[in-house]
C-alpha cells in the first residue's frame, strides 16, 4: 500500500506557537472577563499537530 500524498513531498516547518499555550489562553480569557478552567488541570486535545512540537 502506497500512502504517499502530494503534501508529503513538501517539508513543513516545525515550530511551536506561544499563542496557543493553555496558560496564555487562560490569561486572555480572564482579561476578557471569562472564567476559564485551570490550565494546570485542563486536558488539551490538539488536532493536526504535524510533528507534535507544539504540544
Amino acid at each position: 500500500m502506497n500512502d504517499e500524498f502530494s503534501y508529503d513531498r513538501l517539508p513543513y516547518p516545525s515550530k511551536f506557537f506561544v499563542q496557543t499555550f493553555p496558560g496564555r489562553l487562560a490569561m486572555q480569557a480572564l482579561l476578557f472577563g471569562m472564567e476559564p478552567a485551570a490550565a494546570e488541570t485542563s486536558t488539551v486535545l490538539e488536532l493536526g499537530c504535524g510533528n507534535g512540537s507544539n504540544l
